[in-house]
């Protein structure tokens, strides 16, 4: 028998086989834990046609079962540098063990290298939101996290500083850190201030985030704990204002970004919880949290520690918050304050600010706030 060769091809050899770019691996790879699971964030490949992406999950360096998907799967998220990340949720994961990830590219030529491996992140029981912001010096932040950038202070409460991206970052050692330095820097004024459009030169340079779009309220029944471990700057009171946790009524979601003005309260779309803040115009020790702006009047009973430095290491404040019922605060784990006078009600979703603000800057040299991680748990606590 003879085989007759296709136009082009030598006598059976048959059809040639299609090539093409394999994908480049994703970049930025980072995470947030909940409760038994995780969402992974990335920057997707700058070339190359994707078909699907897997994310492998890494316990002290070994590999676990990995997830893929297709990639018109993957959601995605706009990051404060208007980059478009991906996202992934990964399921079955081991509450209170520490996994890093990777994400991989498969198109029709192929796989990609796996990416670099994120920072480490911990799922826990009754997770909603986790982020322990480990990761090189630097490195990625999570874009759960909207990082100001060339945003003014709140000019209407005498604030000098301007919001730069660089001065909120991760420094190496499992901590978001936010620097206050006395260097100058110009930036826009806010839609508010009556001399918008135009531009101000602060003499502060600080750091600020908001936790993106998202916004948080606890299921129906359920109490909701915020967390956070922080450590202040030593400057505190002398100028520095560190705004560093605030829970912020959904109203204000895409004001915060761009324009700190804000009028009125209501115990849903406009309320407040200042959960460690530091006042300058009340006696208050840099650890008394218990939301002055929020509810000053009102009774509570208070534990105050005026002797302990609270800028001398890192600290845990929670706010444990059941809509329409009660506020209670508390400071490594003891609790220092509680309410049930003005409580955010249900149909309340929070957002949570994370910010050095500074009024006067007594302080010359520069000043470091460091966040160790951020907890949102969703518990029926009774």
């Amino acid at each position: 028998m003879v085989i007759r060769g296709f136009p082009g091809t030598a006598a059976g050899a048959g059809l040639a086989v299609p090539s093409g770019p394999v994908p480049q691996a994703p970049s930025n790879v980072t995470s947030i834990t909940k409760d038994a699971g995780a969402t992974v964030s990335f920057l997707p490949p700058a070339s190359g046609t994707v078909t699907s992406y897997t994310v492998t999950p890494y316990v002290s360096g070994v590999a676990q079962s990995p997830t893929t998907v297709a990639a018109g799967s993957a959601t995605s998220i706009t990051g404060s540098n208007s980059s478009v990340y991906l996202q992934i949720p990964v399921t079955g994961l081991t509450n209170s063990t520490a996994y890093t990830f990777t994400v991989k590219a498969t198109g029709s030529f192929g796989t990609s290298p796996e990416s670099a491996q994120s920072g480490a992140n911990t799922p826990l029981s009754g997770l909603v939101f986790g982020d322990d912001f480990n990761g090189t010096a630097g490195g990625p932040v999570d874009p759960e996290w909207w990082i100001y950038n060339n945003r003014c202070g709140y000019l209407a409460q005498s604030e000098v500083e301007g919001y730069m991206a660089s001065h909120c970052v991760l420094d190496g050692s499992g901590n978001l850190k936010l620097t206050g330095e006395h260097v100058s820097v110009t930036v826009p004024r806010y839609p508010s201030d009556p001399l918008f459009p135009g531009n101000i030169t602060q003499p502060w340079t600080s750091g600020a985030c908001q936790s993106n779009t998202r916004t948080y309220a606890p299921t129906t029944g359920n109490t909701m704990t915020f967390e956070v471990s922080q450590q202040v700057c030593p400057g505190i009171g002398g100028g520095m204002w560190p705004g560093l946790f605030w829970l912020e009524g959904q109203d204000f979601l895409t004001q915060w970004k761009t324009d700190p003005n804000q009028t009125g309260w209501d115990s849903t779309g406009k309320a407040e919880i200042d959960v460690a803040e530091w006042n300058p115009s009340i006696v208050f020790t840099p650890d008394d949290y218990l939301n002055n702006s929020w509810d000053s009047s009102s009774p509570y009973t208070a534990n105050v520690n005026t002797s302990t430095d609270f800028s001398a290491a890192l600290h845990t404040y929670q706010c444990l918050w059941k809509p329409g019922v009660s506020i209670t605060f508390k400071r490594d784990g003891t609790q220092t304050g509680t309410s049930a006078a003005h409580v955010p009600a249900s149909g309340a979703q929070f957002f949570l600010l994370i910010y050095l603000q500074i009024i006067s800057g007594a302080a010359s040299s520069p000043q470091n706030c460091l966040i160790d991680y951020v907890r949102i748990y969703d518990q029926n606590l009774g």
